[in-house]
């Protein structure tokens, strides 16, 4: 059958030559251009779409994404019509911009390049930067009253950084892409503070209070009100500092009307009223992360409580069902229905001591399968510490140029299994993954390649990593099936079926199609 055509060009057609771009994902830093002059020139040459609707501009090294789709979430079920821009995608770049929930039309996606590629290719924008383009040209089309933006990377000079938020919010600062952001916590902490505009109330997520410092001076300059989401070690009660701020004086500063008039008991009763659906997603099984990231999103609510009204109802729904509404979303997320299995993004120190530690809540390291894949520039010694505690781990290489070689891979975690594919591995009765071993060798002595390295480019090539001719590794040159080496496949009181699929985002396509491609099979057992 013929695909279906809008005007001149097919969907397949504009998303060829959209792929074209280089994207962050595959290209890294070439693929950004540090400048938000081209942006501003577009918005101008569109007629500013991203003033016709209220933003809510999020920033952070990590829980922005979360954070988005649960403001999103909250705003939808109280019957607003909102916008979320999210990346990256995990299987369809649809999924980066969608109005109530749904993604983004193919036959938008067609008349926005039929009617703007000729002037675009005149001054060609990045990939984020047409996915942008083309979000805030959709939202006013589609007439949104309120969206989340996310940030790309950083903040400053990200190409979402053309809005004039009525809230800003920066989740968290850690130590990630310290290559383009900074070497130092202040530093990343200062390109990310760049999103805070002047007189603009901006929320400041739980983090180290050296990176928070910088934060509140940023405001401070610029006469922002600091509301902070989070709490101090120690302290407990989540809504306790929830209504607060500091303005530009260092007093607090009070909201007026009826923007504190947000009764936290009221909203403990209502979670209370809504538990069963979160259960239903495994409510259980979410990160203590979302605790944090829903405190951000309940400060986000109130401080914009008079111009867009939320009941505490309708806050507690709209957070118990954001894994629901915007599937696939990598956090946490189940992958099968009747399994134990969870793809749950981590790419930096604080996101893989916050997830090892959840899974270790859960049930004792023992009982957990990972299944790790990374990029190259991730590849550092924080990682090693973090899933030290798990014995049964596979190691597996994605197809993509910035991915981690398998020499990478092995030298800095020397007891995983290295796995070439997700297609050698099968699921046994309880869910319990097991490498068949159908596979080479992958473990001949080799000791001059370490993670710190840069992976050489000449042993980049389009093969797949079952295709590829593998180098040696780092190894006792025994065979990594042999018990004792690389992981020893977990006994029977250890086939608990619990398994964790982690690492880079990029790792989700990969994986969920592994799981659809072997369905049938793993749910008969």
């Amino acid at each position: 059958m013929p695909e279906k055509k809008y005007g001149t060009y097919t969907y397949d057609h504009v998303l060829r030559e959209i792929n074209k771009i280089p994207m962050f994902g595959t290209a890294g830093a070439g693929a950004m251009d540090y400048s938000l002059d081209r942006m501003k020139r577009w918005s101008r040459r569109l007629d500013h779409p991203e003033q016709s609707f209220t933003t809510i501009h999020v920033a952070g090294t990590n829980g922005k994404g979360t954070t988005c789709r649960m403001i999103a979430s909250v705003y939808q079920t109280a019957g607003y019509r909102t916008g979320l821009y999210t990346s990256p995608h995990l299987l369809d770049l649809r999924e980066r911009v969608r109005v109530d929930a749904k993604k983004i039309s193919k036959k938008a996606i067609i008349e926005f390049y039929s009617t703007y590629h000729m002037m675009l290719s005149e001054d060609p924008p990045t990939y984020f930067e047409w996915m942008t383009l083309l979000a805030f040209w959709y939202f006013r089309r589609k007439n949104v009253q309120i969206a989340a933006i996310e940030t790309g990377l950083g903040g400053r000079l990200d190409a979402t950084n053309i809005i004039k938020p009525a809230v800003s919010v920066i989740t968290s600062i850690g130590m990630d892409h310290k290559e383009i952001l900074g070497e130092t916590l202040q530093a990343i902490a200062s390109e990310k503070a760049g999103i805070i505009k002047s007189h603009t109330p901006v929320i400041i997520g739980l983090m180290k209070p050296d990176a928070a410092e910088v934060l509140q001076n940023h405001a401070l300059e610029r006469s922002a009100p600091v509301f902070f989401a989070g709490l101090d070690e120690g302290q407990e009660g989540e809504d306790q500092k929830c209504d607060r701020g500091i303005d530009q004086e260092g007093e607090d500063l009070q909201l007026e009307g009826d923007e504190k008039e947000v009764i936290v008991e009221t909203m403990k009763k209502a979670e209370s009223k809504n538990k069963n659906a979160a259960d239903s997603f495994s409510g259980m099984m979410r990160p203590p992360t979302d605790r944090l990231n829903r405190m951000t999103t309940r400060s986000a609510i109130r401080i914009l409580s008079n111009r867009f009204p939320v009941s505490a109802d309708e806050i507690s729904e709209g957070l118990a069902s954001w894994p629901l509404r915007y599937k696939p979303h990598g956090n946490f997320e189940p992958l099968m229905p009747g399994k134990n299995w969870y793809f749950s993004g981590a790419h930096n120190p604080e996101a893989w001591k916050d997830l090892t530690e959840h899974l270790q809540t859960i049930a004792p390291a023992r009982h957990w399968t990972v299944v790790l894949s990374m990029l190259s520039d991730k590849c550092t010694i924080e990682v090693q510490q973090s899933f030290k505690p798990f014995e049964h781990l596979m190691l597996v290489p994605m197809d993509t140029p910035r991915a981690a070689s398998m020499h990478q891979m092995k030298s800095l975690l020397p007891w995983g299994r290295l796995i070439p594919s997700l297609d050698a591995l099968v699921a046994d009765a309880q869910g319990t993954l097991v490498d068949t071993g159908q596979h080479a060798n992958l473990n001949a002595p080799d000791t001059t390649h370490q993670c710190s390295q840069p992976e050489s480019r000449s042993w980049k090539t389009s093969a797949t990593p079952s295709q590829r001719s593998q180098p040696a590794l780092p190894g006792s040159g025994k065979s990594d099936h042999q018990p004792g080496f690389g992981g020893h496949q977990p006994d029977e009181k250890e086939r608990t079926g619990l398994v964790i699929f982690t690492g880079s985002l990029y790792f989700y396509n990969t994986v969920e199609r592994w799981v659809q491609s072997n369905q049938t099979t793993i749910s008969r057992g």
